[in-house]
């Protein structure tokens, strides 16, 4: 079970956060392939909610090698909602730990999915390629 004790949480800013530019390559561990990015700016969007920092672990056959922001929220239902501010990934579930972990599963297999087709990825898909192969090592 995730632990947010680990979690920096606070609240979302009222105006867009200016992130850093996503590396302009990326190698596929398993081919001599190198894609070109295109480097971009990200901006968090205006959200109610609490923006938490996911500190670097393991889970469910994956590793993720660098803390990431989500930005946790509650649906008309009731559900927690985590969502990935780049490129607008979520996960949900009953709790924050739950939802936390879904989303973590959720850019896992999106990761595994891109990879499965890397000859193939427009450069959208390519950027989110690279920003995902730089957050989470399969294992």
């Amino acid at each position: 079970m995730y632990n947010t004790e680990s979690m920096l949480t606070r609240d979302v800013p009222p105006s867009p956060v200016r992130l850093p530019l996503i590396p302009l390559k990326v190698r596929h561990e398993s081919e001599a392939i190198s894609i070109p990015v295109q480097p971009f700016h990200i901006h968090y969007p205006r959200a109610s909610g609490r923006l938490v920092l996911i500190p670097k672990q393991q889970f469910e056959g994956a590793e993720l090698r660098v803390p990431i922001y989500a930005v946790i929220e509650r649906d008309e239902d009731g559900r927690f909602i985590a969502s990935e501010p780049f490129f607008h990934m979520h996960g949900d579930a009953d709790t924050t730990e739950e939802a936390v972990a879904d989303l973590l599963y959720v850019l896992a297999a999106y990761r595994r999915s891109l990879a499965g087709r890397i000859e193939r990825l427009t450069p959208h898909l390519a950027q989110q390629f690279a920003y995902l192969a730089g957050l989470i090592t399969l294992k």
